[in-house]
C-alpha cells in the first residue's frame, strides 16, 4: 500500500474511471485493500467535486502531502528500567523492548522452587 488514509493527493490520470478529474487534489478517505483486485484502490474526496464514484487505482496518483502517523509508544514499568539497570545494561530500553531482560533476568535471578 503506496498511501494511507489521509494523506494529500493529486489525480495524474484517471484509468479507474472516477468522477475526479486530472489535476484535482484530494484526500484519501478510503482504501479498498481486496486482494482480488488488480490495484488497490482508493476514495479520493475533492473539495467542491462530486460525491460519489470517486475511487482511484493508485498508479492514477501522486503524493501531494502525506499524513504523520505517530509510532506507538513503548513504556516501560520503573522495575524494568531498574532491572536492566541492574544488570549493567546501557541499551535498557531495547534490551526490554526485544524480551531479552525476562530471559537474562530468569537466568541471572531463578525463582526459588519449593
Amino acid at each position: 500500500m503506496k498511501y494511507k488514509v489521509g494523506d494529500k493527493v493529486k489525480i495524474v490520470a484517471n484509468e479507474a474511471g472516477s468522477n475526479n478529474k486530472i489535476g484535482d487534489v484530494g484526500v484519501i478517505t478510503k482504501v479498498d485493500y481486496d486482494a482480488a483486485a488488480i490495484e488497490e484502490e482508493y476514495y479520493v474526496e475533492v473539495k467542491g467535486g462530486k460525491d460519489y464514484a470517486l475511487w482511484q487505482y493508485e498508479t492514477d496518483l501522486e503524493l501531494v502531502e502525506a499524513v504523520y502517523t505517530a509510532p506507538t509508544p513503548i513504556t516501560y514499568t520503573r522495575e524494568d528500567l531498574v532491572r536492566a539497570y541492574e544488570l549493567g545494561r546501557q541499551d535498557e530500553h531495547q534490551y526490554i523492548a526485544t524480551g531479552e531482560l525476562n530471559n537474562e533476568l530468569d537466568r541471572e535471578f531463578p525463582l526459588p522452587t519449593e
